[in-house]
């Protein structure tokens, strides 16, 4: 397996891992619509804000199995993590974690010393796949859009 930047073609089959308007926002909050679109989803990868990666099997054209964002804030010493998603087939092969720390060695080239990110404190599983990746919880901010009526923020030092 090996992690490359997303391409725009990404867009069509990253679109359908987010089966109902539930699952988009866990991924991505408010801002993807629902049923993602692969065209608003394209336009998110060609952002000069934010940068993204996939995972693929091998070959730069296979399939992409996993995605993760990222956005740069250099200045103040860290990269954030957005939309980390795994096609659903996929889950628990540890995905997420080798697109983790892809992102951290383009973190620290960029001299980052550390990774953030938020997560509804419903999503317990990504609660604890981030924590077995080495992220902690420093903080909570309330939220209406989940039931738990937190965003947990969590951060890993690199």
């Amino acid at each position: 397996m090996r992690v490359r930047p997303a391409h725009p073609t990404d867009a069509l089959e990253i679109a359908g891992w987010f089966p109902d308007a539930e699952a988009v926002l866990r991924w991505g909050g408010h801002e993807p619509p629902f049923p993602v679109e692969p065209e608003w989803l394209a336009r998110e990868f060609r952002s000069r804000s934010r940068a993204y990666f996939v995972a693929v099997e091998g070959a730069d054209e296979d399939p992409p199995l996993g995605l993760i964002g990222m956005r740069r804030h250099f200045r103040h010493g860290r990269v954030h993590l957005v939309r980390v998603g795994v096609k659903p087939d996929r889950r628990g092969e540890g995905i997420a974690a080798r697109l983790i720390e892809a992102v951290a060695g383009v973190a620290r080239a960029g001299g980052a010393d550390r990774l953030t990110l938020n997560v509804y404190g419903s999503n317990t599983a990504a609660v604890r796949a981030y924590e077995k990746a080495g992220f902690a919880q420093f903080g909570t901010v309330a939220t209406g859009d989940d039931p738990s009526g937190i965003v947990i923020r969590m951060a890993r030092r690199l």
